[in-house]
């Protein structure tokens, strides 16, 4: 014997559990999408901000090579090697850690001119701490920017 349907709920049907389960899937989906996406965000705001600061560490070095005016290149009034590393060369007053790698080539691209390259890496979470062999020119494998700039001194 069929049941009779109630007067006011005629050709109403409710969500079925599958139903249910897979709007619940779907939401899930969309909210570990949208979180992961904001980590990513933040994660790339942290890493722009250093490398800003970086880019500040780097153009300071020049510009007190630049201060210098005739003359060798000078840092604090101490003519400068051709080469060098300096770990832990600049410290921030957040604690950020930034280490300096620079190199002098004399007569490139011409007579009475200097190119120096100068470069800083900085330590970033879960990864190693620049040494002398991971903050390189040619085969950096920590988080850096490089500058380059031409000086001439007669």
């Amino acid at each position: 014997m069929p049941l009779r349907e109630r007067s006011g709920q005629r050709g109403l049907r409710g969500f079925t559990l599958v139903e249910v389960l897979v709007a619940l899937v779907v939401t899930a989906v969309v909210f570990v999408s949208f979180f992961s996406l904001q980590a990513l965000g933040v994660r790339t705001r942290a890493h722009a901000r250093l490398a800003s600061l970086a880019l500040n560490v780097a153009s300071d070095f020049l510009e007190q090579l630049s201060a210098t005016g005739e003359g060798p290149l000078k840092i604090d009034a101490e003519p400068i090697a051709d080469t060098g590393f300096v770990e832990r060369a600049t410290v921030m007053g957040s604690g950020i850690v930034f280490s300096r790698r620079w190199e002098v080539q004399r007569g490139v691209p011409g007579p009475n001119l200097f190119t120096v390259r100068v470069m800083v890496c900085w330590r970033e979470p879960r990864m190693p701490a620049p040494s002398e062999s991971t903050c390189d020119f040619d085969h950096a494998s920590v988080p850096h920017v490089m500058l380059e700039q031409i000086y001439y001194r007669p």
